[in-house]
């Protein structure tokens, strides 16, 4: 497979080699069952805007379709069960971490 992988990386322009390496995962972890589908279509998606019941917590960082994304994902997979309370009970550690200039070099908060 890794043979296949290369030759094909050698026909492709350099802007498209990281597209299929990402096709290729993501249809290999779909295979043996380690990504869920529903996650992998949120992932491509955003899943399917419908009107959100659930009120936003801080509209002055978090826009419409940012809360309503979290809602969607917090029901659509239940690696995600409880952000949606989470971000609503705790907006604002959530917030400095969305304002921080290295967000990712931090640790999630709470249990996440």
């Amino acid at each position: 497979m890794y043979a296949l992988y290369c030759n094909i990386c050698r026909s492709l322009l350099e802007k498209d080699k990281l597209l299929f390496s990402f096709s290729l995962t993501t249809r290999l972890m779909q295979a043996h069952h380690k990504i869920p589908k529903s996650e992998f279509y949120f992932l491509l998606t955003g899943g399917v805007a419908v009107d959100n019941p659930y009120t936003n917590p801080s509209k002055e960082w978090i826009s419409e379709k940012m809360w309503g994304e979290i809602c969607r994902v917090t029901e659509c997979s239940s690696v995600f069960t409880g952000l949606k309370e989470s971000v609503m009970e705790n907006h604002i550690t959530w917030k400095e971490l969305y304002d921080s200039s290295n967000a990712h070099t931090h640790v999630l908060p709470f249990q996440w």
